[in-house]
């Protein structure tokens, strides 16, 4: 699993992530590969927890493709083409992972089917309580995710930290 936090200040969007990669039971060394869990790519941030292979897929789909209007519809449009385009890809059409999505002055968080805005601070992975925890009294996206690397055995530095103007 892993932790990604976002925090929505009035000038700019923060998220930050953790790095670990697990097969199985083993922790891989993923010191020299930083993107694993979150990427930045033309101003749009997506953070991912859950399943590499489709966190990648993802990453790889928002090179190629964009949201238009940054609200929930089109957030959740631009999920449903994804797991269709996926799905044409892999013939696999599930989208299980949680996301979060930064783009355009805004942030959204992605749960299944469920697509809702971000106003203040969230954190989605096996480090979300700590995290949140910690983003609740106050800490940045980077400390939020430090703390759940201290406090959660699924969650591992180094910590990947980006950031979008609003």
């Amino acid at each position: 699993m892993s932790v990604v936090v976002c925090k929505v200040s009035k000038d700019k969007i923060e998220m930050a992530s953790d790095s670990i990669v697990v097969q199985g039971w083993t922790k891989l060394n993923n010191a020299q590969n930083k993107v694993v869990k979150m990427m930045k790519y033309n101003d749009m941030i997506i953070g991912g927890c859950g399943n590499a292979e489709e966190i990648s897929l993802f990453f790889h789909y928002m090179k190629t493709h964009t949201i238009e209007d940054m609200d929930e519809k089109s957030v959740l449009d631009f999920a449903i083409e994804f797991r269709r385009w996926k799905n044409d890809l892999t013939n696999n059409n599930s989208f299980d992972n949680p996301y979060i999505i930064a783009y355009k002055g805004k942030a959204f968080a992605i749960e299944g089917m469920l697509v809702f805005p971000i106003d203040d601070y969230y954190a989605i992975g096996a480090g979300q309580d700590c995290a949140s925890g910690a983003l609740y009294m106050g800490a940045t996206p980077k400390e939020a995710v430090k703390a759940a690397c201290e406090l959660c055995a699924m969650v591992c530095e180094p910590i990947v930290c980006e950031s979008i103007p609003i």
